[in-house]
């Protein structure tokens, strides 16, 4: 008989532990939506997964790590790290989700929090959220210099600030609509100061410009009277292009 090795004891990837898991965040993520994070409590949260309240502070230990678990679990869903094989494309795919999760409920109220300076036991909370969330930028920065599509001693946190910036200044101050446009234009803004010159992430900045203007003369020629619709237009690319062959977006 082949003697074979005892199982080794631990926390299973799956089962009870898993389950109890997502019911927890998930209970988390409706009480912040239902409430804020100034009515959560970790005894309602309890409640809610139909689970005791020990087990929540046995795992958690606080109502802030409780938080930040449950925001950061959705958060690598609704913006994964993407891989579509160019760094305008990454940038595209990124700041477009993050433009899309920003202006849902659950955006909302992580924005709320993050303008809010009262909540001490938050702060540090805060400080991890952002740091592991900066470190999606840097994946799709590092692997564009990997690649040698920036030019040497890039910023890679200032490169991400900087992109976010414009989505922010609307979103806060001016209110105007953030629309694949934006995102697209704020991508090629960054593009002419980050790109290695001669890559293909800088020379698609430039075709976009250049069709971008071609294109709109077009349409003034094609509004002359006379002209009507017999004059063509080319299309514009997307403002986000999909993966690639053998490209996926993948999660953090």
């Amino acid at each position: 008989m082949t003697a074979t090795s005892p199982p080794v004891k631990g926390r299973r990837t799956g089962g009870r532990s898993a389950r109890v898991r997502e019911a927890v965040l998930r209970a988390t993520l409706d009480a912040l939506l239902a409430g804020g994070a100034d009515d959560l409590s970790v005894r309602d949260v309890a409640q809610r997964a139909g689970v005791h309240e020990t087990s929540v502070y046995r795992r958690w230990g606080t109502r802030a790590n409780l938080i930040l678990d449950a925001v950061l679990s959705e958060v690598q869903v609704a913006v994964p790290v993407p891989d579509t094989g160019s760094l305008r494309g990454d940038l595209l795919a990124l700041l477009s989700a993050i433009a899309a999760f920003i202006t849902t409920p659950l955006g909302q109220v992580l924005l709320q929090l993050a303008l809010r300076d009262d909540l001490p036991e938050d702060r540090g909370v805060r400080d991890q959220f952002w740091a592991k969330r900066f470190t999606t930028g840097q994946t799709v920065l590092q692997r564009a210099r990997d690649r040698g599509e920036l030019r040497p001693g890039v910023n890679a946190q200032l490169v991400i600030e900087t992109l976010l910036g414009g989505l922010y200044v609307r979103l806060l101050l001016t209110r105007e609509p953030i629309d694949g446009a934006l995102t697209e234009q704020l991508v090629d803004l960054i593009l002419t100061g980050v790109a290695a010159p001669g890559t293909a992430s800088r020379r698609g900045s430039s075709a976009t410009a250049n069709l971008r203007y071609r294109t709109l003369r077009y349409r003034k020629l094609a509004e002359r009277p006379g002209r009507g619709a017999s004059c063509e237009l080319p299309q514009l690319p997307p403002s986000v292009p999909g993966p690639g062959p053998g490209r996926v977006m993948r999660g953090p």
